[in-house]
């Protein structure tokens, strides 16, 4: 039997995908829902995984449930749920610091919650189940690099903008701001896909060019950020897979 914690879901969600669940599910599943504000409670209850839904007006009561079940119940596989039309940004500040087995986004589908849920059905070969458990995580991966691509896309053209009037000395305030600002969210958002040397440059590249320029500096600066739009520009083609993708820019 796989036992599902659900908390904070939407009352749409919960009539759809989890109505529909025991449906779509091949093996035994029993759903228990809770609030936020429930999930806070400590409980003696075993559960085979946890899926709290996120909802921007909530964001200060998930992270604290987060927070909780990450400390209370350390082995609990951990999805979080965000809405469809959250930003990179956004989706980054919830999942920033939390140990989470998968990002999902709601409309959910019970097939979907479904393929979810498999590793955690018993299983006579701990092979399968690992596998299974690796391939659903890289296909969420996978479906959020898609949607955020275009978005990461724009910034690290910026950086190559800036990486050119660096090398030029034609560097105006208006796109020193722009790539200090998008080497910011470059530094957060690359890094969750898996870009950890990315991830660095674009921190320092944001971190120098709010320092007095100099000709040292500025040269140094060019090479950083022509190396991070080097690093990840072949990245972000449509053919790109993220799973590849990480592992180059690792």
């Amino acid at each position: 039997m796989v036992k599902v914690l659900a908390m904070g879901w939407p009352e749409a969600e919960a009539q759809s995908a989890l109505a529909q669940l025991a449906a779509e599910c091949p093996f035994p599943v029993e759903v228990q829902r809770r609030s936020l504000t429930e999930a806070l409670q400590p409980s003696q209850e075993q559960w085979s995984a946890a899926v709290v839904a996120y909802q921007p007006q909530d964001h200060v009561l998930t992270q604290q449930v987060l927070t909780f079940l990450e400390s209370s119940y350390p082995e609990l596989p951990l999805f979080l749920m965000v809405p469809r039309e959250l930003s990179l940004e956004a989706a980054h500040a919830v999942t920033n610091g939390h140990k989470l087995r998968q990002l999902l986004v709601y409309p959910l589908s019970a097939k979907e919650l479904a393929r979810c849920l498999e590793p955690f059905a018993p299983r006579t070969s701990n092979a399968v189940s690992s596998g299974s458990a690796q391939a659903q995580v890289m296909k969420g991966m996978e479906e959020l690099w898609e949607r955020f691509r275009p978005t990461i896309k724009s910034r690290v053209e910026t950086v190559g903008r800036a990486a050119t009037a660096l090398r030029e000395g034609t560097l105006d305030e208006a796109l020193r701001e722009a790539a200090v600002r998008d080497a910011h969210k470059l530094a957060g958002a690359v890094g969750t896909f898996g870009f950890s040397e990315a991830s660095k440059l674009a921190r320092t590249l944001e971190v120098g060019l709010q320092q007095p320029m100099t000709d040292e500096l500025r040269q140094s600066l060019a090479d950083t950020a022509q190396q991070l739009y080097g690093l990840l520009m072949p990245e972000l083609s449509p053919a790109a897979n993220v799973a590849e993708a990480a592992h180059h820019g690792a």
